[in-house]
Order: structure tokens, then sequence, then C-alpha cells
């Protein structure tokens, strides 16, 4: 007894949701949650362009300015850290 349309065997499709293993929106939100712990650690040693660059993130939903914006925070971070670095060498001396 088959009903008209379906194939013998077939199954219902899956359904995808955003909390399944696997799937790459849970990855995506898995990196994003680890991303922002990163940056609130480097926010806490760095400063002012760790948090520009956190706020470009926010505007990003595609995974290519993401990452392009991560770049971003990370360049800036370094630049943002040597900026540190050297003025506390300076209040030393």
């Amino acid at each position: 007894m088959r009903t008209s349309g379906m194939r013998l065997g077939a199954t219902a499709p899956m359904r995808t949701s955003g909390t399944r293993l696997g799937s790459d929106s849970y990855y995506f939100s898995l990196f994003h949650m680890l991303f922002f712990v990163l940056l609130l650690f480097l926010f806490y040693f760095v400063g002012f362009e760790i948090y520009l660059g956190f706020c470009l993130i926010l505007l990003c939903f595609d995974l290519r300015k993401y990452l392009a914006a991560m770049v971003v925070v990370v360049v800036g971070g370094c630049f943002g850290g040597c900026r540190s670095v050297v003025s506390f060498l300076v209040f030393i001396d």
C-alpha cells in the first residue's frame, strides 16, 4: 500500500536545527562564543582597538566578513598591545 507521491522506503526530511551537532550554524555559533571570550580577554589587556573590532564583528553576519573583521581585530590588537607596552616602558623610565 503506497500513497501517491511517496517512494518505497522514503523517509521524512530531517529538520535542520541550529543546535544539531555537525551543522554549520552550530560550529559558527561555537566559534562566535569562543571568539567573544577571546575578545573580552584581549579587551582587558589592550583596550579600545579590540572594542572597535568587536563592534565590527557584531555588524557582520557573513563568514567572510566575520573573518575579515577578525583580522582587523588581531592587527588592531597587536598595534594596541605594542602601544601599551611602549607607553608602559616609557612610564617606567
